[in-house]
């Protein structure tokens, strides 16, 4: 998860009882900032948004003496970026003790927002080339939909007019074709052909990858 800080230097001397309140408003606690229409752009945080200025807002409910408050103000620094909606990591710290909260970044009541596209994939953990020899079939697999940071989800081979698909997660894959409604995997990801059928709907065997065994079946 993407982490954001706001922290004064540890030079700086943080009052001791304001340094309780900080730990007791900020730890475990949730920030929410709510977007309006004008501050999101094709799904994400605009650029140049000051979430400074909002943790900075959050802090000054918390009715720190005035020397806190102002030191808070005048020397705390922020780091970090916040590009999309969803949740951060987020710590303040003071006196060189980080108490640790969540930033919740998400539209204000009656903005619609786009789904964000999927993310392009790397092919990190999928790498196959585009060659056929014998029973041995290798291509790239391309327009796979993640569903998140580990790179899981659905995709299809160009091979057989894309008929061969791909389910690839960030260490294994599998591929097979449909044989009405059975399942067919054509892909091990060993070096003997180990084809196997799986009941549609079903979950499908998870494969290593690596150099692919194709069967006409």
């Amino acid at each position: 998860m993407p982490t954001i800080t706001f922290y004064l230097s540890p030079k700086l001397e943080f009052p001791t009882g304001d340094q309780e309140t900080i730990k007791s408003k900020v730890q475990g606690k949730t920030l929410k900032v709510q977007l309006q229409k004008k501050d999101i752009s094709d799904s994400k945080v605009k650029s140049g948004y000051k979430m400074g200025d909002e943790i900075l807002d959050w802090i000054k409910g918390f009715k720190l003496s005035q020397q806190g408050f102002m030191l808070l103000k005048n020397k705390g620094k922020y780091d970090g970026k916040v590009k999309d909606l969803g949740e951060y990591d987020m710590f303040v710290t003071v006196n060189s003790k980080r108490h640790k909260a969540t930033l919740l970044v998400e539209p204000a009541r009656g903005v619609e927002v786009a789904p964000p596209e999927a993310p392009e994939p790397t092919f990190a953990n999928a790498k196959v080339r585009s060659n056929c020899s014998g029973r041995q079939f290798q291509a790239k697999i391309t327009s796979i939909s993640l569903a998140g940071p580990t790179e899981t989800g659905h995709g299809k081979i160009e091979y057989l007019g894309n008929a061969l698909h791909a389910h690839v997660t960030n260490t294994e894959s599998v591929a097979w074709e449909w044989h009405g409604n059975r399942m067919h995997i054509v892909a091990t990801g060993k070096k003997n052909n180990q084809n196997k059928q799986q009941a549609r709907g079903s979950t499908g065997k998870k494969l290593k990858t690596g150099q692919y065994d194709w069967d006409e079946g």
